[in-house]
């Protein structure tokens, strides 16, 4: 009687370290996928840096017609106000008012100040403009052509993935701002077939 206790206890013991290791494993693997996104994907956010020029609406939206659009997992990519002003916390906490050229801990230190698996920097360089006299079938005059470089990082919390450099010009009669405008656009572009993969 005693022998048949003892083995209905040692049974239920290892009933319930197995029970204890079955849920411990259960919370690891919840705890994983709470860091990601509900399909498994990282959460990435897109931080830009540079002029404050290349910090308006319109710019963003051009990041987000070449990250977002028509992309499955645009849910898991955060970019805009909200982290830009993290970005501009991150200095602050650090005792500048402005931002500072950032080094190499600063980009490395992103992912976990932005609360993000990864983060996309952007760094414009200051763009380039030169006029010069041009003519086509249908207009003539001053043209300005904007040439403009984009240093991109995509890091995660232990390294940079990837680096690349875009640089692109555009043309415009109408303004040096449209000009700069076509140059960004075709950076994203680039960028985009570029870095998107590695999300």
């Amino acid at each position: 009687m005693k022998m048949n206790m003892k083995m209905k206890m040692k049974k239920l013991l290892v009933f319930i370290s197995a029970l204890a290791m079955s849920i411990m494993l259960l919370a690891g693997v919840c705890s994983a996928a709470a860091s990601q996104g509900s399909n498994g994907k990282d959460k990435v956010a897109i931080l830009l840096m540079g002029s404050n020029d290349f910090k308006s609406t319109q710019y963003f939206t051009m990041i987000e017609n070449h990250f977002l659009k028509n992309n499955p997992h645009a849910s898991q990519i955060v970019l805009g106000a909200d982290i830009q002003s993290k970005y501009q916390e991150y200095w602050l906490d650090k005792g500048f008012l402005e931002e500072q050229q950032p080094t190499k801990d600063d980009l490395l230190a992103m992912p976990e100040y932005l609360g993000v698996d990864k983060v996309l920097v952007l760094i414009v360089k200051d763009p380039v403009v030169e006029k010069h006299f041009a003519f086509t079938l249908m207009e003539s005059g001053e043209k300005s052509r904007a040439s403009i470089q984009i240093n991109a990082f995509l890091i995660d919390k232990e390294k940079i993935l990837k680096s690349k450099v875009s640089n692109n010009e555009d043309d415009s009669f109408s303004s040096d701002l449209r000009a700069k405008r076509g140059a960004f656009k075709k950076c994203m572009k680039e960028l985009s077939a570029e870095m998107l993969p590695l999300f």
